[in-house]
């Protein structure tokens, strides 16, 4: 029926298709591959993007945080200063010299009395300030010896 011959090119034939069918699985399966990886591809480059705005705004945060910080440092450095002043104006005369206010308060009490009165009230104010309270219209204009850093008045 069949020759050598023609039994050989039958297996060849069949190879061929055989052959064939692997070749296109084989292809399909490749194509397939190549979605899977460029979805992965697609993802991992969103994620990418992702972590970039994360990072930029973390920079924003930290740079905010420093800005304050150093506003808040300059503050206390105002008010340390503000503390230290308020210490030499028990200790030294509005002209320069070395005083006590215990001996002052004893020679003169009424006067004593009337400066540490003003001075307290100027001191609570400073407190009420530091708390929030708004700025009235004559403390804007003048000058709040006791507390310049948060009224802004400055000496």
């Amino acid at each position: 029926m069949f020759g050598i011959g023609q039994s050989a090119k039958a297996i060849a034939i069949v190879a061929g298709i055989l052959c064939a069918i692997i070749g296109v699985w084989y292809v399909s399966g490749l194509r397939a591959d190549l979605a899977v990886s460029e979805e992965n591809s697609r993802k991992l480059t969103q994620a990418v993007e992702l972590q970039k705005e994360a990072m930029q705004s973390i920079i924003k945060d930290q740079n905010k945080i420093r800005e304050i910080n150093s506003e808040l440092n300059d503050t206390v450095k105002r008010q340390t200063q503000d503390v230290t002043n308020l210490r030499e104006k028990f200790s030294t005369s509005s002209g320069g010299e070395s005083r006590d206010i215990g001996k002052a308060a004893v020679v003169k009490p009424k006067v004593i009395e009337s400066v540490i009165n003003r001075a307290s009230a100027k001191a609570l104010r400073c407190m009420e300030i530091a708390s929030g309270s708004p700025l009235t219209k004559d403390e804007i204009n003048e000058k709040n010896s006791e507390c310049p850093s948060l009224t802004g008045t400055g000496k």
